[in-house]
């Protein structure tokens, strides 16, 4: 990456998380609501800048839409989330603009099964469809792996994240866990070695996560009403 390109990006990011100083403190492992903002950043290409725009949503099982409003891999892409107060996170499906493919799963995909912590595993089966509630294209069941966590300084704190593996353990259908990630982004699983999809850290979200490279986070905002609020130094505490 050149120097001007360096410079370019930073002013960009520095732009979008100015509002960093107010953040959540739940457990949830990818806090939802409307506004919720994260920005990234990669060596290989472009920032992605990706918010909560709408939610809940009840034709997509009451779930929160995060859109992706800048990004070279994925513009435009769109994927569906809830979460519980158990902290488990749950992915709904996904529509992306180029290429034009939507990919809906029922019952939704088990991302994190909270908490997390090293070698803990479990599976979801679901049936994968083109629309939500729609006909199912076939069965696809992914194993998940915590791995061992690690350390990730944002903004100037550190914050401990945990890496979840993804297996397909069925016959890929239609390219999803093999050409895309069940996110709806491009995979780059011809690596290799192999490379954790999602780091999840309680109260803020995914912390690095891989598509064309890696992505690393530097700035998040996840705006809350004042009594639901806490300040950047509270969060500082959690974490140290």
């Amino acid at each position: 990456m050149t120097r001007l390109r360096q410079l370019t990006l930073t002013g960009v990011l520095l732009c979008v998380v100015m509002s960093v100083p107010v953040a959540a403190t739940d457990s949830s492992y990818l806090p939802l609501e409307i506004g919720d903002r994260w920005a990234y950043s990669s060596d290989l290409v472009g920032p992605d800048i990706k918010e909560v725009v709408s939610g809940p949503n009840p034709v997509f099982g009451n779930s929160f839409m995060i859109r992706y409003l800048v990004s070279d891999h994925s513009p435009g892409l769109e994927n569906h989330w809830t979460s519980n107060d158990e902290g488990d996170v749950y992915l709904h499906g996904f529509r992306r603009r180029n290429p034009r493919l939507a990919f809906f799963y029922d019952p939704p995909l088990k991302v994190v099964d909270a908490p997390l912590y090293p070698g803990k595993t479990w599976i979801s089966a679901v049936d994968l469809a083109t629309t939500p509630g729609g006909p199912s294209i076939g069965r696809y069941v992914v194993r998940y792996t915590v791995t061992q966590p690690e350390s990730h300084i944002v903004e100037g704190v550190e914050i401990v994240a945990f890496g979840v593996m993804e297996t397909t353990e069925s016959e890929g259908v239609a390219g999803v866990g093999t050409e895309w990630l069940t996110d709806g982004r491009p995979s780059d699983s011809g690596k290799a070695d192999p490379v954790v999809p999602h780091w999840w850290a309680p109260g803020v979200g995914e912390i690095q996560y891989r598509s064309i490279g890696i992505f690393h986070l530097v700035g998040f905002s996840l705006p809350r009403v004042a009594n639901e609020a806490s300040t950047w130094s509270d969060l500082k505490k959690l974490y140290r």
